[in-house]
């Protein structure tokens, strides 16, 4: 049985790595830097063949749900997507979860950073958020 581990890509690393330890990982969790880095194509053919449960992007989504559901069908071979909670619901994270759902696909929310700057009256405010919205986890 495989490990509950989500390998964090934000660097590129070898595929032959990835092909060598995809047998003891859960996924992996793809950033932005990673993406900007080899480009979607490349991705995908890192990807390729490797037998991975949960291909998560983490792009930390936060806008109106017409232009997050834009970029996860661009990102359709993923099986899940990271965004944050402060958005909001209607308008926002109500069409993306509805879409997600739609598509089989998942939704962690993001619900607070770890930087200074971050103001923990907030909350109670993404506590709510999660409730409603019922992702399949919480990034914090």
């Amino acid at each position: 049985m495989k490990n509950k581990i989500i390998l964090a890509l934000d660097k590129h690393i070898p595929r032959e790595v990835l092909l060598e330890i995809s047998n003891e990982i859960h996924g992996i969790k793809i950033g932005l830097p990673f993406v900007l880095d080899v480009g979607l194509i490349k991705l995908k053919e890192i990807l390729n063949d490797i037998k991975l449960e949960e291909i998560i992007i983490d792009f930390k989504l936060a806008d109106i749900g017409f232009v997050m559901k834009q970029i996860v069908e661009r990102l359709s071979f993923a099986d899940a997507f990271i965004a944050h909670s402060f958005v909001g619901i209607e308008g926002a994270l109500d069409e993306l979860k509805t879409f997600l759902d739609s598509q089989r696909k998942n939704l962690y929310l993001v619900a607070a950073m770890s930087h200074r700057g971050w103001n923990n009256e907030f909350n109670n405010y993404i506590k709510q958020i999660i409730q409603k919205i019922e992702p399949k986890g919480i990034v914090v």
